[in-house]
């Protein structure tokens, strides 16, 4: 009979020991994702910062969904108003130079079909009607089996220090 009375009392200290561990490192995780929710919050700042200063902005394409998603100086670099969103992939051609569509084409769909790195230059024409100069590098996302799934890249707005120029067709 005494046995199992220090049976039963092993048990619910051994339980409490546990649970106690087990708050310990749920405790310390919930610390370690705070910590890195807040290192990931001022790694966006200092990289909103560095695009704002260097006239950079990034994008990203999803090639299965077709959405896009630009950064806040992509949207400056278009000057078009954040809250529109980005536009509708087919309709993100239209802000380039009419001479300048097709090769910026050509670039797309021969990274979307080879899953190779572009470079080119164009001109854009921004919501404010201003024709900027751009240097654009673009990646491809590879799925395991090699499938390009999406591309991203940058564009680096050449006229950053300049005076704009309005478009005149």
């Amino acid at each position: 009979m005494q046995i199992r009375r220090y049976s039963a009392i092993s048990t619910v200290s051994i339980l409490t020991v546990a649970i106690c561990i087990l708050a310990g490192a749920l405790a310390f995780v919930l610390w370690k994702l705070r910590q890195s929710a807040q290192d990931l919050a001022q790694a966006q700042k200092s990289l909103h910062l560095a695009e704002k200063t260097g006239g950079v902005g990034t994008w990203e394409l999803d090639h299965a969904t077709k959405r896009v998603h630009w950064s806040p100086h992509i949207y400056t670099i278009h000057a078009r108003d954040p809250d529109k969103g980005p536009p509708a992939l087919l309709n993100g051609i239209y802000y380039y130079h009419p001479d300048d569509r097709a090769m910026v084409g050509n670039h797309i769909q021969k990274a979307l079909s080879s899953g190779e790195d572009f470079e080119f230059r164009a001109r854009i024409i921004g919501d404010d009607n201003i024709v900027k100069n751009i240097l654009s590098r673009g990646s491809c996302k590879l799925d395991r089996e090699g499938k390009v799934t999406g591309l991203y890249g940058a564009f680096v707005d050449m006229d950053h220090n300049s005076l704009p120029q309005e478009y005149k067709p």
